[in-house]
């Protein structure tokens, strides 16, 4: 296979993960009156998920072995991070109001966290020595949000 090949198929898959992801959060935004912090993290929560999910799904037959491990742990990671900061989520969000502010930082953050406990576990030949697509699509979507969360104090009205 060679190195275009291999780059087309991971950029197309890159390419459909973030068209699901458009169709997933429009679907959400036009399905919903009011944006609360629950659908906030419905919405916005799942695009790492769905970039990694589609990556592999287009991906799997020609990357390396490696970079199949690190897609798994991409796509699992994600998916326990989505559903325990949803529960978290829930639980807070009846008793705090201010919860919209942090709401998408904690959650990439969990996701950051369950991502580097699970490459973690894994045995030295098996880690993948680059610098993923998962772990910066995470790192830019924390960035953003606290770059959102900064801009009013540093350019006050």
């Amino acid at each position: 296979m060679s190195r275009t090949n291999l780059d087309s198929k991971e950029l197309l898959g890159h390419m459909v993960g973030f068209i699901v992801y458009l169709i997933w959060s429009f679907s959400v935004f036009i399905s919903t009156e009011k944006i609360t912090p629950i659908l906030d993290w419905i919405m916005y929560g799942p695009i790492v998920f769905f970039l990694a999910s589609c990556h592999y799904l287009f991906s799997k037959k020609v990357i390396s072995a490696i970079k199949k491990i690190d897609d798994k742990i991409s796509i699992l990671s994600n998916v326990i991070g989505l559903v325990l900061w949803s529960a978290v989520i829930v639980l807070l969000s009846p008793h705090y109001t201010q919860i919209e502010d942090f709401n998408l930082i904690g959650g990439y953050l969990l996701i950051l966290l369950i991502y580097f406990i699970s490459r973690s576990q894994l045995a030295e030949a098996q880690r993948s020595k680059e610098f993923t697509f998962t772990y910066s699509m995470v790192l830019l979507m924390i960035f953003n949000n606290v770059a959102g969360l900064l801009i009013p104090y540093m350019f006050p009205k």
